[in-house]
């Protein structure tokens, strides 16, 4: 937040102390002076409503209230100071703007109203469709894996394909700010959208929620009465025997104005039957907990940081008409992701932003026991379009990614123009992706109308991959007067892939330029025209280069790589 304190006659005040107070800032009030144009600044503040004081002797106390600031936006609040008369004190409320008109970006704040009352179906990573210009998660011309997802500034996305991988309960979330169109320097890795979704945190009071969503089998309808009794047995509806979701969280102090504390905890228990399945019930019991603390050791600095875990434990997933029970697939996947940052505001006019963060898990999908990986052999029968015997496939995924980077601003007023806030920032990320597929016991049978046809025999494929990379970056906002603001910037990245047994295979140094403008038009800071160009990359993705692996064996080994697949038909 940042604005200009002036007197009746429009003239600037330095000197004046300006105060800002919010139920979601920790630490207690914030205070600092106005310079010698009568600037005040208050950098890397929470989103949330503030109420803003502005006071100097001899001047009547000013007080502006309800301040609404969004996610990653700079708001511009200003303040006229009386002179001292009867009155002491005068209370601005609602004018302010929320208009950021220091950003040549566009973007979009979905706030906890917005994402509380909007008849979604409650799944975290599609807020970015609530977005203008993104519709199934393609946004802005990308694709649905050209997309940065984040969670407090953490990516998890897949570091092998781009998509989603980490589902945080939608109650967590407190705020998601979705960038895409003319995002600055700070903002890589992505050509369609970067979506990043605040974790709530507790605050100087006690707060919390509990949800239970159920569905029941009555509920569920069922028009295949009238039907032969063979044909309705094809049509069976979906049946429940327990489904419910339960959330519960809580947030508040555990030291007043010092640290504070957020948990949450849920739990999703499902057992049915799907339409046209004939089996036993299907489980899905899915369990999730986090905890996010925030420490502010004094006004300038403040640690925050979170830690979640969640499981999928599911059996019987593929179950259909065409799928037995003994043809499924069990999915037991943990996975954990966390994230810590140090926000140090070294003196008035420099910022020091620090953090690490990641996730590690697998994704694995084996034969329902009593049948393994080792067998029996599974059967595909061509004619009915029917599995037997065993499931046609086993998968696992491993993944990991980690991220530290740091951030410097320097704001400097009275050179080449009004002010500069320059920002210059280094990121180090490394992420590992493991995939292993097959068929059990090495082949799959093709049968049609019951007699064999074609058996395929493949040992399966390991795959394993490891992504580097390391990121420059320098922006500038650059007010040149109170209308007129540049926003100029460049991105570099060195991008490392590499497989074992042959190192690095993929090398890429993309520079990514970026300039903006934005154009205060009444200088009221209620209206602004943007103007913008920017060059995109998307992210190193394990999947660009990890089959490279292909060409150093055809067996299958802990290390390495894809197998000799050969099919021979069958007569009789």
């Amino acid at each position: 937040m940042t604005g200009t304190i002036r007197d009746s006659t429009g003239a600037v005040i330095p000197g004046a102390t300006v105060s800002i107070t919010s139920p979601t800032l920790i630490g207690g009030v914030h205070s600092g002076v106005t310079d010698s144009n009568g600037v005040y600044r208050f950098p890397s503040l929470q989103p949330g409503v503030y109420e803003l004081t502005a006071e100097l002797t001899g001047f009547r106390k000013a007080t502006k209230t309800d301040i609404t600031l969004p996610l990653g936006a700079t708001i511009t609040a200003d303040l006229a100071l009386g002179e001292l008369t009867a009155t002491e004190a005068i209370v601005v409320s609602g004018a302010t703007s929320m208009v950021d008109v220091k950003n040549s970006g566009s973007p979009t704040q979905i706030d906890n109203e917005l994402l509380q009352n909007l008849p979604t179906h409650r799944f975290q990573p599609d807020v970015i469709d609530l977005a203008p210009g993104i519709t199934n998660s393609v946004a802005y011309g990308g694709t649905a894996s050209s997309n940065a997802l984040l969670i407090d500034g953490v990516d998890v996305s897949d570091p092998d394909a781009g998509s989603p991988l980490a589902f945080f309960n939608y109650n967590w979330i407190q705020e998601v700010q979705v960038v895409g169109l003319g995002a600055n320097a700070e903002y890589g890795e992505f050509t369609g959208a970067a979506a990043n979704s605040i974790v709530r945190s507790g605050s100087n009071r006690f707060s919390g929620l509990f949800e239970y969503l159920t569905e029941r089998n009555n509920w569920i309808s069922d028009n295949t009465s009238g039907l032969a009794e063979d044909l309705r047995a094809d049509f069976k509806p979906r049946e429940i025997n327990t489904y419910w979701d339960s959330s519960a969280q809580i947030g508040g102090p555990i030291m007043k104005d010092k640290l504070w504390f957020f948990t949450g905890w849920q739990y999703f228990k499902n057992y049915d039957r799907p339409a046209g399945f004939n089996g036993p019930f299907t489980t899905e019991k899915d369990p999730r907990y986090i905890g996010k603390v925030n420490w502010a050791a004094n006004q300038n600095i403040k640690v925050e940081g979170f830690y979640e875990w969640d499981k999928y434990d599911i059996t019987g997933r593929g179950a259909g008409p065409d799928r037995p029970p003994e043809t499924t697939v069990i999915e037991p996947a943990p996975e954990s992701n966390w994230n810590a940052r140090l926000t140090w505001t070294l003196n008035p006019k420099t910022l020091l932003d620090v953090r690490n963060g990641g996730y590690t898990g697998y994704y694995p999908l084996e034969p329902t026991p009593p049948q393994t990986r080792s067998g029996p052999y599974p059967r595909f029968d061509g004619e009915t379009a029917n599995y037997s015997v065993n499931s046609s496939y086993y998968y696992r995924a491993d993944r990991s990614r980690n991220v530290t980077s740091a951030a410097l601003t320097r704001y400097a007023d009275n050179f080449a123009g009004k002010s500069h806030e320059f920002k210059f920032g280094v990121e180090f990320e490394r992420s590992k992706i493991t995939n292993e597929y097959g068929y059990p016991g090495g082949r799959l049978y093709y049968d049609y109308g019951g007699a064999p046809y074609l058996v395929t025999l493949w040992d399966g494929y390991v795959t394993t991959g490891t992504s580097k990379r390391t990121t420059l970056y320098a922006q500038d906002t650059w007010t040149l007067n109170n209308r007129l603001t540049i926003n100029p910037g460049v991105r570099f990245n060195a991008n490392r892939g590499s497989v074992p047994e042959r190192g690095t295979v993929l090398k890429t140094n993309p520079i990514s330029p970026r300039i903006g403008v934005a154009w205060d038009v009444a200088a009221n800071h209620h209206t602004v025209v943007r103007l913008h160009y920017g060059r995109y990359h998307d992210a190193l993705l394990g999947g660009t280069y990890y089959h490279m692996t292909r060409a150093n064996s055809t067996r299958r080994s802990p290390r390495s790589c894809w197998g000799r697949m050969i099919s021979k038909r069958l007569t009789a």
